[in-house]
Formats: structure tokens, C-alpha cells, sequence
């Protein structure tokens, strides 16, 4: 076998064990629902966030002041919006090793309840056109890790930096570091005479504004460049990034 059947072949065995992942990756996502809620210790408070972790829904109990003082609801919206958080990983995580122990096709994996099999048909890894793209992909990695040590910095240093987002009315205000949410302020005066809808949608608006204010900073600490850009959208999903490289079509 010469050198370039061996690179083909090896090029094969990487795009089966992608695959591999790929599903994995994909079954572990769809793990637990659509979306994870979670709690604080008197039931008063209930955050739902979505698989990729944005903030979903605030619900508010309506005898939620019989369970809490008003200058403990904050703290309480922080404890179910990390609970929330914890349940989404304890699911991913759970996902994983359920798909690492089972036995399974790398060709195929079944999807939701209701929907046909995922099935990725092979491409050509030996081809030219596959390995051009390769050659693309090493190229802008080559070119974007001379700027890592920067970018690292920035990113370090926007993930402790605290986002602060409130809603539109400004009643509810949100900080958040490093993706986590630490902290939760309210309008006293409004507070005491607000229905618990009216709170919980208010807490709802600010918890995406801040996520959202968040991942704007991230976006920025990893920078503007289109390098960075390209990057991240391949990154996305490990379908796009086996259809970039053509193993799969």
C-alpha cells in the first residue's frame, strides 16, 4: 500500500470514528426533552432552559410570597436558573454514556420518537476535493493559532466579567458571569404590587437579555476577524464540519 492509499485509508477510519461521535454527540443532545427545569429549595421559583442552555420560561408560584420574603426572591431565581443549568448537563452527560455503552451503527442512529433513522451517506475522503478542504481547514487553524494567546486572554477576561441585562420596563435585573447567573435584582416599589405573572415574565425578559448580552461578549473576546467567524460556524455541529470535509454528503 502506498503512502496515499494509506492516508485514504486512515482518512476512512477518521470519518467512521467522526461518525461515531457525530451521533453520539447528537443522541446525547436530544437527551432529557427539549428543554430542563429546575427549582429552588422552596418550590416558589422554576427556571426552563433550552438544550443549548438559552433561558426558556420563568414561572412563578402565585403563593410565592407565603414562601419567600421579597428580598429572597433574587437569590431564589438564581438558585432555580442554576439548577436549570445543572439539570441540562446532568442529561448531556447521562446521554453520553448511555450512547458510549450501547452498540451501535456508525451509519446510522435512530432519531426521535415518530422519525426515521439519521442516516449520513459516506463521502470520499480520498478524494481531492476532500483533501483540499483539509488543507483549507489546517490552513485557517495554522493562521488563527498564532492569535490564540490573545484571544484566550480576552476570552478569560470576559468570562469573569460580569454582564448586567435587565428588561424593557427596568423592574428586573439580571448579572451573570461566566454563563452563570449570580445575581438577581428587582424594583422594591414595583415588586410589592405586581401580580406573579407579571414578575415572572419580567424575570423571564431580563434572564434572555443577559444570555444573550453574554453571548455577544463572548462573540467579541473571540473576535470579529472572519477567521474566527468561519471557525465557529463549523464548529457548530459535527455534521457541518464532516459535510465541510466531504466524509459524509
Amino acid at each position: 500500500m502506498g503512502p496515499d492509499e494509506e492516508t485514504a485509508q486512515r482518512l476512512r477510519e477518521l470519518q467512521h470514528e467522526i461518525e461515531a461521535l457525530a451521533h453520539r454527540l447528537d443522541a446525547a443532545a436530544r437527551a432529557g426533552g427539549d428543554t430542563f427545569t429546575g427549582t429552588d429549595v422552596t418550590g416558589a421559583v422554576e427556571v426552563a432552559v433550552t438544550g443549548s442552555g438559552a433561558p426558556a420560561e420563568a414561572r412563578l408560584r402565585p403563593d410565592w410570597r407565603d414562601r419567600l420574603r421579597a428580598d429572597g426572591l433574587g437569590p431564589a431565581v438564581v438558585a432555580a436558573s442554576n439548577a436549570a443549568a445543572t439539570a441540562r448537563l446532568s442529561a448531556w452527560g447521562a446521554g453520553m454514556a448511555e450512547q458510549a455503552g450501547a452498540a451501535g451503527s456508525a451509519e446510522a442512529v435512530s432519531g426521535p420518537v415518530g422519525a426515521g433513522p439519521v442516516v449520513f451517506e459516506p463521502g470520499d475522503p480520498g478524494s481531492r476535493q476532500s483533501q483540499l478542504a483539509v488543507e483549507d481547514l489546517l490552513e485557517l487553524i495554522y493562521d488563527l493559532d498564532g492569535r490564540l494567546p490573545a484571544v484566550l486572554a480576552a476570552s478569560e477576561a470576559a468570562a469573569t466579567t460580569p454582564v448586567i441585562a435587565e428588561n424593557h420596563a427596568a423592574t428586573t435585573r439580571v448579572t451573570m458571569i461566566g454563563g452563570s447567573v449570580t445575581r438577581v435584582d428587582f424594583d422594591a416599589v414595583w415588586l410589592r404590587s405586581a401580580q406573579h405573572q407579571r414578575i415572572a415574565a419580567a424575570i423571564t425578559e431580563a434572564l434572555i437579555a443577559a444570555h444573550q448580552a453574554a453571548d455577544a461578549r463572548r462573540g467579541q473576546a473571540l473576535g470579529d476577524s472572519p477567521g474566527f467567524a468561519r471557525l465557529r460556524q463549523l464548529t457548530e455541529s459535527p455534521e457541518k464540519l464532516l459535510r465541510e470535509v466531504g466524509l459524509i454528503r
